[in-house]
């Protein structure tokens, strides 16, 4: 039972307290019983009953509501003035979907009055005179259209609107100011968010007549600048430049033509990728921060792209080429070698040719088994040795009887040599002591010496020992619950399997036909369908690499971090240069499965060129989704796929014949479900443990806990990035990226 008190206090509101808790709540929401009243206690008399209702408020609860998208306006109110009383008076999260329900998250008490006073507000509206209130699931607006005109235009008026507007980039500075002054300001004045590109476009996003003010500031700083005596101004948009003096027009001419984008290519060897781009890209960013400019180290051509107006590029250039020249005399002072004559033009081939000398390479060779302790030494002392004196790494492989030397191409064979030398010793050695002569020619000793032999050669031939390529990966498949495959393998084929735990293999040994059995045993559990229980190690991905696409998504990685939501951090969205289109997963746990997926790939390239045609395969990335059912507990959003009219989904097609393709070949698995074309923007695998909150315990150990994507889809669900133009189907590496972002590709094609 609960005891009511009740006092005077202002008009209109009634303050209900629960317990130490206050709450301020307008008194038409109240039910009727206490309408009279400006002043509710809540007590309980029984603390049992206390604590049990305190521990189920605690709880918090989601609530769905479908509401009527006409209703949105109320609910919103003028610039959001009435979701955010509500929250502030309820406690509770309120989400506004536009492309579904009304979602409401917090405790029990704070949800149901949160959802009484959204069915008291809607149903205000439809009838004043209402007494019988209905569930705002069976809420009807009724035909007034005096309301619904009211409505409608309550929803407009706070609606986000999105207005682009084109401004050179030469003129962007006058927008942004000094550290960003002007821009802040105009945003902080008219209450909207601004966005400006390289590619001279400027985004203008909130509330249209807020958006409306921010134009007309921009315009006018445009227009002052084009022209202080003009008097009516008009938009930038429609700004002409006025048929002057001759002179006028050339300066202005070469004034554009000075600060228009311009791309150029520098060559860059691959093993100075490091030095320009420098630790987590610390170099790369600092010269495009002071030069204005993009820079792209593309690997495998060994280029940098250069963009940007053109004196920043002229710096970028100058700096990358410092840093080249300052590698390259290190490289001479460490050798002795090389040597950079600063001269003219024909220097450069003489500097590729001195720097494609000290490119890494990686030299393997077969020793013998017996040769491995000479080499390695006591506690590893000579291969140390070795490795100082020819600056070389040096592995000795034990069970494939290898040695693998990486180094500058100088010190590699200097250090090959050394081991060369260090096998021949040991020959020599071998040699002399199986020179000695046999001086007691008696008969009894030529016959032991005979039987001995005999008996060796018997035990070499009856007991045979191979090796089989097992990644760590699949050990547990071959080894089994318990033991259990392994055990059952050794005892069906008279064998004895050793699997060494941070090896990729497994040593067979005994008779040679049982040793076969078991190998073919183990390669039939690997190349079965019970490989695909573990995670998939690549996927076949069509990359996408054009400069504008990924210019808009890091635009929109800022505007989603701008709206700090919980559970969205920057670990979990995906890195602007790795985005790519997904046509499946695959399972290479092997070098010879990668292999062989590169191989078919490459042999399906004049099929690929049938089904494509002489046509440029386009893609659309429009809209965003969800891959979970509730939206409000989500894990990766992406961007939705599409084709321009014409295409007559060529790129659809192309996904699923390389999807047949792979399956066919036993290196993918194939869904049930059709294939979704999408583009992966925000995805909680990725998530840092750092950035894992302790509010989050019901999800375990994992990082991997959900995030509210109601926000995100309410305000930038319609997004446009645009078309890419796709130019490279890939097998690629999951989780392992190259320096500029990308995913590692094993191999790939080219599209026509």
């Amino acid at each position: 039972m609960a005891q009511i008190e009740s006092s005077n206090c202002m008009k209109g509101i009634t303050l209900v307290h629960v317990g130490k808790r206050n709450f301020r709540v307008p008194t038409a929401s109240l039910p009727a019983s206490f309408s009279s009243k400006k002043e509710v206690y809540v007590r309980t008399h029984n603390k049992d009953d206390n604590n049990k209702a305190e521990s189920a408020n605690e709880e918090e609860i989601t609530l769905k509501l479908d509401v009527s998208r006409r209703c949105y306006g109320l609910i919103i109110g003028r610039g959001g003035y009435n979701i955010k009383q509500l929250r502030e008076e309820t406690k509770a999260k309120i989400y506004v979907n536009y492309n579904g329900p009304v979602v409401i998250i917090g405790t029990k008490d704070r949800v149901e009055m949160a959802k009484k006073r959204i069915e008291d507000t809607i149903a205000q509206q439809n009838n004043n005179n209402t007494e019988n209130e209905k569930s705002i699931n069976d809420t009807k607006i009724e035909d007034k259209k005096k309301d619904d005109e009211s409505i409608k235009e309550s929803i407009k008026d706070n609606e986000d609107f999105t207005f682009k507007l084109y401004v050179p980039v030469h003129l962007h500075r006058l927008i942004i100011g000094r550290g960003g002054s002007i821009v802040k300001q105009i945003m902080a004045e008219t209450n909207t968010k601004i966005h400006i590109n390289y590619n001279g476009l400027v985004f203008i996003v909130g509330i249209k007549d807020r958006v409306e003010m921010a134009k007309k500031r921009i315009e006018d700083i445009i227009a002052q600048q084009n022209n202080n005596n003009t008097e009516n101004e008009k938009s930038f948009n429609d700004t002409k430049i006025e048929d002057k003096k001759k002179d006028n027009d050339e300066s202005i001419k070469e004034s554009i033509k000075d600060n228009e984008d311009v791309t150029i290519e520098l060559y860059v060897p691959t093993h100075l990728h490091g030095p320009i781009i420098g630790k987590g890209g610390s170099i790369v960013q600092q010269i495009m921060a002071e030069t204005n400019t993009k820079i792209t180290v593309q690997r495998y051509e060994k280029l940098a792209i250069i963009s940007g107006a053109k004196d920043g590029v002229e710096m970028a250039k100058k700096r990358i080429e410092n840093i080249i020249e300052s590698q390259y005399k290190t490289v001479n002072k460490k050798s002795d070698e090389m040597k950079i004559e600063d001269k003219n033009k024909d220097d450069g081939e003489s500097i590729k040719e001195s720097i494609k000398d000290s490119e890494e390479i990686t030299h393997k060779f077969n020793i013998h088994g017996r040769f491995r302790g000479a080499i390695i030494g006591k506690g590893g002392n000579t291969v140390k040795q070795i490795m100082a004196e020819t600056n070389t790494r040096i592995t000795i492989q034990r069970y494939e009887n290898l040695a693998i030397i990486s180094g500058a191409k100088n010190g590699v064979e200097m250090a090959k040599k050394r081991i060369e030398n260090i096998i021949e010793s040991q020959n020599n050695a071998v040699n002399a002591n199986n020179s000695t002569e046999i001086r007691d020619n008696k008969k009894e000793n030529i016959e032991s010496i005979r039987e001995s032999v005999i008996n060796k050669k018997e035990v070499h031939e009856g007991y045979f020992t191979d090796r089989l390529d097992v990644p760590q990966p699949l050990h547990g498949l071959i080894i089994g619950r318990g033991g259990s495959t392994v055990k059952q393998i050794m005892a069906e084929t008279k064998t004895k399997i050793t699997i060494p735990k941070d090896e990729d293999l497994a040593i067979i040994s005994g008779t040679k036909i049982g040793v076969e059995k078991a190998k073919k045993q183990i390669k039939d559990i690997i190349e079965s369908d019970s490989i695909f229980i573990l995670p998939p190690t690549h996927f076949i991905s069509i990359p996408l690499n054009d400069a504008h696409l990924q210019r808009k998504v890091e635009d929109f990685k800022s505007n989603i971090l701008e709206l700090k939501l919980q559970g969205v951090d920057k670990s979990i969205l995906i890195n602007s240069h790795s985005l790519h289109i997904t046509i499946g997963t695959l399972h290479l746990y092997r070098k010879e499965d990668i292999e062989k997926a590169v191989r078919l790939l490459k042999s399906l390239s004049k099929k690929i060129v049938e089904i494509i045609g002489t046509r440029t395969l386009i893609s659309i990335l429009s809209g965003l989704a969800v891959m979970e059912d509730d939206i409000v507990e989500s894990h990766v959003l992406y961007a939705k796929v599409e084709e321009p009219e014409g295409q007559n989904n060529t790129l659809k097609k192309l996904g699923e014949y390389l999807i047949e393709e792979f399956a066919a070949e036993g290196l993918l698995k194939k869904e049930s479900r059709p294939l979704k074309l999408h583009v992966t923007l925000i995805n909680t695998r990725h998530r840092n443990e750092h950035s894992v909150s302790s509010n989050n315990d019901k999800y375990g150990e994992s990082n991997r806990y959900p995030f509210n994507a109601v926000p995100i889809l309410n305000r930038f669900g319609g997004i446009e990035f645009g078309n890419n133009r796709l130019e490279n189907i890939h097998i690629s590496k999951i989780g392992e990226y190259d320096e500029n972002g990308r995913h590692r590709s094993e191999g790939g094609i080219k599209l026509p």
